[in-house]
């Protein structure tokens, strides 16, 4: 089937600038296409809605026609295959969900806020409820200044699941031909926030070779794709050590899974990938369970 990346956008150059990265994307996978979504602001035609409102909902409507087809027909220009969604407002949660569950797109990208068009249309609530809600990878595209990110430093947390080694292979999607340096951290949970004192060295010491060992053998992997590839071990609560981890090597994108239930430790839940979503200062790409 062919790949779609779905992009939701406002309006905005900062929504824009994730079409940008879309477009980066695409060009690297052979046969994709792009699709393009833009809810009106207007709510929705119903009973309630007074007459007087149909107008600007028609005028709303035929702007919006207008921008998509212009954006549509700039990237057909570039050699896109492009597809446009006009759907029904106020927002686009419902009509990017929509999509992701029938099978029309595989990723999502989409800036994390947009200052101009909707009312904050893109702010932080609204991409984590695309990202918890969409069954799809969603990429969350972080800052504002140009040109968009080309991702050449790559963080992935591993937590030791099968699903969490899903973000692994990704990589080489975004980044293919050993164009970005990569990070694999681990989170050790055991006695977090504790030294090494007494008896816990029994415990800690063991966990952090286990979990040592393991990177090590995903870094080989990646490495002989020619990959340049570092390794990281964290001991405390994991969202926290990761968006520690961010500040200090700030990386251009985290790559991750929504979750993950066996393996060294459970920690790469829904929350924990929300709250590095939300406050991760670079961009966030969330691997979703088919």
């Amino acid at each position: 089937m062919k790949q779609i990346v779905l992009v939701p956008l406002d309006g905005s150059q900062l929504s824009e600038r994730a079409l940008k990265v879309a477009c980066a994307i695409v060009s690297k996978r052979d046969g994709a296409g792009i699709a393009l979504l833009r809810a009106l602001e207007t709510p929705r035609l119903s009973a309630w809605l007074p007459a007087e409102m149909l107008p600007l909902y028609d005028q709303e409507k035929k702007l919006v026609d207008q921008y998509l087809e212009t954006q549509r027909e700039a990237l057909e220009n570039q050699g896109f295959e492009v597809r446009t969604i006009l759907a029904p407002g106020p927002g686009p949660i419902e009509a990017v969900v929509e999509e992701c569950k029938e099978g029309r797109a595989d990723l999502v990208v989409m800036s994390s806020h947009g200052q101009t068009g909707w009312i904050r249309l893109f702010l932080g609530s609204n991409a984590e409820k695309i990202a918890r809600l969409a069954p799809a990878q969603i990429l969350v595209v972080k800052g504002e200044d140009e040109p968009a990110p080309a991702f050449t430093k790559i963080l992935i947390p591993l937590d030791g699941s099968k699903r969490a080694e899903k973000a692994i292979p990704a990589a080489l999607d975004i980044a293919p031909g050993g164009a970005a340096s990569i990070t694999l951290a681990g989170v050790s949970v055991v006695f977090q926030g504790h030294a090494f004192e007494g008896d816990m060295r029994t415990v800690v010491e063991p966990d952090l070779k286990r979990i040592q060992d393991y990177l090590d053998e995903q870094a080989e992997w990646l490495s002989s794709q020619g990959y340049q590839v570092a390794t990281v071990i964290r001991r405390g609560e994991p969202a926290e050590e990761i968006l520690k981890l961010t500040q200090e090597t700030s990386p251009d994108l985290i790559l991750m899974t929504s979750h993950g239930r066996t393996g060294l430790a459970v920690w790469l839940y829904g929350s924990v990938a929300e709250r590095i979503l939300r406050h991760s200062p670079c961009s966030v790409l969330v691997m979703k369970e088919s």
